[in-house]
């Protein structure tokens, strides 16, 4: 087929002030045979207006109420037509050719199931903030950290049969959970182009929730690493398992918000890490490197099973500011965890990772209700 028909799905909910630059952007797409597809939760901004000034150019709006931006994403597959998708939310744009060049290459590919790109990071006025080029795909890479830019995502429309829907339990992880889902059946390529344009601002999921983002993700690797046919990848996962962990309980110790602990129930937390969480986690190292799965997978689950009791604890104790004066430095815990535990393999990129923590503390910072987090994530469905 010469002219492959392309799906593009924007989930969308209050946006009002982004979405028309979104839409623009698919449609002044260089390539024309796009069927495009607006799932919108009743938005109560200026939404609905601009949708209604596009309407007829627009292949389907789908005005009702959703679970999230998942259950969005999902009713757009469901209703698409095209051999190619690929889904732009409500404040992000595809530079013009875009859609061209992945056509292009997945015709000139037969083999390839996915593709992605490079991507320029912008803010809420559309200034560039920094490029993001991530280079050749490799899994084992991708396990450790999403280093894809979902907008430059598109797939073949074949994997669905394969490997299902997005996981609409996910709200923020969802996007990397499902590249890993066609890692494990398909062949991704990166394209060696800027597909998109991914904007940050003050009320993005990026910015609002980032622990969210960490607690969704470790559960998708106690998923994985669960499952046998991911045994080659074992350790990979559990190491992203225990970073993501640890991203978490950091994200916790910097929060000043509605969850507050007291100078020693910081200390304990970080004794919790450093010593028993740490000694279970090296234990499950030992036994994955020397491929004794069965074992490792039940000091996993015994794992998980001990930090929802100390995240219990930690939730009942109070208190008043976590981090008083006179705290313990968790930039410094986070290195020694990193460079005992890890090796040096990594260990560059997690400490680059520490210096975004002390550029943009900010992150860490922002208000949102830490309770609510952390009783989410005790209720996360086990596995095994």
């Amino acid at each position: 087929m010469n002219n492959p028909l392309v799906t593009i799905i924007t989930p969308s909910f209050n946006q009002g002030e982004y979405i028309e630059d979104t839409i623009l952007s698919i449609l002044q797409q260089t390539y024309s045979t796009i069927e495009y597809i607006v799932v919108d939760g009743v938005s109560t901004d200026k939404t609905h207006e601009i949708l209604k000034k596009y309407c007829d150019k627009i292949s389907s709006v789908i005005i009702e109420p959703d679970e999230g931006q998942t259950d969005a994403i999902n009713k757009g597959i469901n209703i698409s037509h095209g051999s190619i998708i690929g889904y732009v939310n409500s404040d992000d744009l595809l530079e013009n050719d875009a859609v061209e060049r992945v056509v292009s290459f997945f015709s000139n590919n037969v083999d390839v199931n996915m593709v992605y790109g490079s991507c320029h990071y912008i803010d809420d006025k559309g200034e560039l903030l920094y490029d993001l080029i991530p280079g050749s795909y490799d899994l084992n890479r991708l396990i450790l950290g999403n280093y894809i830019s979902q907008p430059t995502v598109f797939f073949r429309t074949e994997l669905i049969m394969k490997i299902g829907f997005f996981d609409k339990r996910l709200h923020y992880a969802m996007d990397y959970d499902y590249w890993l889902r066609i890692a494990m059946q398909g062949k991704i390529i990166f394209i060696p182009r800027f597909l998109a344009k991914f904007r940050i601002h003050s009320n993005s999921k990026t910015t609002l929730c980032p622990l969210d983002f960490y607690e969704e993700t470790a559960h998708i690797m106690s998923k994985l690493l669960v499952d046998s046919k991911n045994l080659p990848y074992a350790e990979f996962i559990f190491h992203s398992y225990a970073i993501n962990i640890f991203r978490l309980f950091h994200g916790l110790s910097r929060n000043k918000c509605d969850f507050d602990l007291n100078s020693s129930n910081y200390s304990l937390l970080c004794d919790l890490f450093m010593n028993d969480y740490m000694n279970e986690i090296k234990n499950i190292f030992k036994s994955l490197k020397l491929k004794h799965y069965s074992i490792a997978k039940n000091q996993f689950l015994k794992l998980e099973t001990d930090l929802n009791h100390q995240i219990r604890i930690i939730e009942n104790s109070g208190g008043t500011e976590f981090l008083s004066e006179g705290s313990p430095c968790f930039t410094s815990l986070f290195y020694s965890f990193c460079n005992d535990l890890l090796g040096k393999e990594i260990l560059f990129s997690l400490c680059l990772e520490v210096l975004m923590f002390l550029a943009h503390p900010c992150i860490y910072l922002i208000k949102f209700n830490i309770g609510r987090l952390i009783r989410k994530f005790c209720q996360c469905p086990k596995i095994g």
